[in-house]
């Protein structure tokens, strides 16, 4: 398999995590951006080509944004902890595993989206 495509797979699988964690405490943004991206990787995965390649680039950059979203959570709770304590509690050495997941995965789908054999 090629490392892209697993990168692809491993945040697509943090993602269903993540939905379904929030679907059992009544949270469904998750689900929808996960919804979201698969739709459009879907789409460019049937078209091939460009647009495969497109949207690649374009989950590799959401994830990358996530990430960084995701550091700066944690520097402004380095700063000011006393915004809630569920917030600080919430970070945890998987927490930023995932927030490096996201980072790097986002990277190298930008730099280099994965190809897409697969023929019509």
């Amino acid at each position: 398999m090629n490392s892209g495509l697993a990168l692809l797979c491993v945040t697509l699988a943090l993602w269903v995590w993540r939905a379904g964690e929030f679907a059992l405490i009544g949270g469904n943004a998750p689900l929808i951006f996960l919804a979201t991206g698969a739709g459009v990787l879907a789409l460019g995965g049937y078209w091939g080509g460009k647009p495969w390649r497109w949207s690649v680039r374009f989950w590799g950059l959401l994830m990358l944004l996530i990430g960084l979203v995701r550091i700066t959570l944690t520097v402004a709770l380095t700063i000011n902890p006393s915004v809630t304590v569920h917030a600080v509690e919430a970070q945890t050495v998987l927490y930023h595993g995932v927030t490096a997941i996201h980072l790097i995965a986002g990277l190298w789908l930008i730099i280099r989206p994965p190809q897409w054999n697969w023929q019509r």
